[in-house]
């Protein structure tokens, strides 16, 4: 019965690898210096498989794989080590739609580029090499960047989002404790200098102190002290010292109390 059932399995492979397309092997020697450096299998007359040693040392670097012809994968080995540390993934079109890439060597995939129509419009990256992606960078269909996202204290969670605008960081928001909730808002001029600074020190979700700059100099400090949505004090700068306080001491929405370099004043 065993002998049989060896047969039918013997009958059986026979009768698929009679079926399978016939392989085709060709090796070349592009240029010319007596060693192969370029290795060609096909199915059916179609590409399935080319091996390419670029530098000519004798090891084949370049692997591009095919479907029905067309390239749909291509590994590459950038520093010579004998290891695939890139791979790329192309399109119906022959346009590449993801690169993954190991930057330390590892043998892990630690930056990803993905492609719409051939243009970039994400990377992700694994800076710290944990095995998990922790920034994020998405860009504009002219190439700029427009966003980036950060897992700054590598928990799975992003708090970090920078938005740009014609490829200039315009705004940043922090979760600065970590517990998924934007806490402080940061924005800049044109030339790329702080603007103004809003701060959640209460971690209500709403901003309670502002800073306020001037060609990235801060120059004055407003703040809600009792979290009832109007501003109570407020501190003024000149060259990075307080030249003047204002408070509103009974919070009517009106200043009461002012100090001026150092002077006690009660506004009537």
């Amino acid at each position: 019965m065993k002998a049989l059932s060896f047969l039918v399995v013997v009958l059986f492979l026979l009768s698929v690898s009679s079926l399978s397309p016939a392989m085709t092997v060709i090796k070349r020697d592009r240029n010319g210096d007596g060693k192969i450096d370029e290795i060609i299998y096909m199915k059916n007359k179609n590409f399935y498989k080319v091996l390419l040693d670029t530098n000519g040392d004798g090891v084949m670097d370049v692997c591009n794989l095919y479907r029905n012809g067309k390239l749909i994968k291509q590994l590459q080995d950038t520093n010579k080590d004998g290891k695939m540390d890139v791979a790329m993934y192309f399109d119906k079109k022959g346009e590449i739609e993801k690169e993954e890439i190991d930057t330390n060597h590892d043998e892990k995939f630690d930056l990803i580029d993905l492609y719409n129509s051939g243009k970039l419009i994400e990377q992700e990256k694994d800076t710290n090499h944990d095995d998990k992606m922790d920034e994020f960078i998405y860009f504009d269909k002219n190439g700029k960047v427009k966003k980036v996202e950060r897992d700054l204290n590598v928990d799975g969670k992003v708090d970090y989002w920078a938005y740009y605008s014609s490829g200039e960081v315009s705004k940043v928001v922090l979760d600065k404790n970590h517990d998924g909730k934007p806490d402080m808002w940061v924005f800049y001029d044109k030339n790329g200098k702080k603007r103004e600074v809003e701060l959640d020190k209460n971690h209500d979700g709403k901003p309670d102190y502002w800073y306020h700059y001037k060609n990235g100099k801060l120059k004055e400090v407003d703040a809600d002290s009792n979290n009832d949505g109007k501003v109570d004090i407020k501190w003024f700068y000149k060259d990075g010292k307080i030249v003047r306080v204002e408070r509103d001491t009974n919070f009517d929405g009106k200043m009461d109390e002012i100090i001026d370099k150092g002077e006690f004043k009660v506004k009537k």
